[in-house]
């Protein structure tokens, strides 16, 4: 072939095939006898069915996970070839761990022929993070009752992005009373592509202290028309929580009756709050008449 010439297609020869300075061909080349001789090294000869495959469309989780281009993995269809990867292109951003790739590699032969492939790396970050909620705990007030702590919650991302930990309103249920019933706080924990986790504490609210009551000193009179009716308003109660109390009397018990001005009263007072935790106190009332004694010549005048 004379200088600077080209031929493409298959050369099927019964002697010396000689390339001269600056030709090529590309194709096949084939003697029967000789050689194929390159001028100067200069020619080239290249395949007609020159190609690469690229590795497989992967999908990964997070953005640290993707591979790096590897030229390695490429396979050339054909001759040697010069192998060189594109810068990869970003497409379908929604976060840091939710897009596609779209990495081109491409192989120059001799003849100056490209061939490219591409691969498509899938960035999908579907799990949600992990919480350790704050433990459960009980009280005996409403007024125990902590505050949410969106801070206290131990939370972690699978690509170890921040995540942002956000608190519902409380759910309140099995309401029995103003110190009696169960907090359900769940918090929230979202990712910068919208996974979210939650976890749920449980509050327990239980008053099962007792009323405090003070009761009235212990009366003594001599005759019943001086025993003075029951007064509640007299009464000193409170309760644990801070919650009013009620006051009650029950009726009055009478023992060591003697004669109708002569036995002993007891009066028993109770305390209630508002869950139904009582207290009572009893107040004693002694009514005694005392014998007044004559001499016996007075009885006898």
């Amino acid at each position: 072939m004379g200088v600077n010439s080209f031929f493409r297609g298959n050369i099927i020869a019964a002697g010396a095939i000689s390339l001269l300075s600056g030709s090529s061909i590309e194709g096949r080349a084939l003697t029967t006898a000789g050689a194929i001789s390159l001028s100067d090294n200069v020619a080239s000869i290249c395949a007609l069915d020159f190609g690469i495959s690229c590795p497989p469309t992967i999908t990964v989780s997070c953005s640290s996970a993707v591979p790096v281009p590897n030229l390695g993995a490429i396979t050339i269809i054909g001759n040697c070839a010069t192998l060189t990867v594109d810068a990869d292109v970003i497409q379908n951003y929604t976060c840091e761990n939710n897009y596609a790739i779209s990495r081109v590699y491409r192989a120059t032969n001799d003849c100056g022929t490209i061939s490219t492939c591409e691969q498509i790396i899938t960035v999908l970050d579907a799990i949600a993070p992990v919480l350790t909620c704050i433990p459960d705990v009980a009280v005996s007030c409403v007024s125990d009752v902590p505050a949410a702590n969106p801070g206290g919650i131990g939370a972690t991302d699978n690509c170890g992005a921040a995540v942002t930990v956000t608190v519902l309103a409380d759910a309140i249920s099995n309401v029995i009373c103003n110190n009696q019933y169960t907090i359900t706080r769940v918090y929230t924990a979202t990712d910068e592509c919208g996974n979210a986790g939650t976890c749920a504490q449980i509050i327990t609210v239980n008053n099962a202290a007792l009323p405090t009551i003070t009761c009235p000193a212990n009366l003594s009179f001599t005759c019943a028309a001086e025993v003075p009716a029951a007064d509640i308003s007299q009464i000193a109660g409170a309760d644990g929580c801070g919650d009013a109390v009620t006051i009650s009397v029950g009726a009055d018990v009478v023992s060591n009756f003697i004669c109708a001005n002569n036995y002993t009263i007891s009066r028993t007072y109770t305390a209630t709050d508002d869950c139904g935790n009582t207290a009572t106190c009893v107040q004693v009332i002694t009514v005694t008449q005392m014998l007044v004694h004559r001499p016996l010549s007075v009885l006898l005048i």
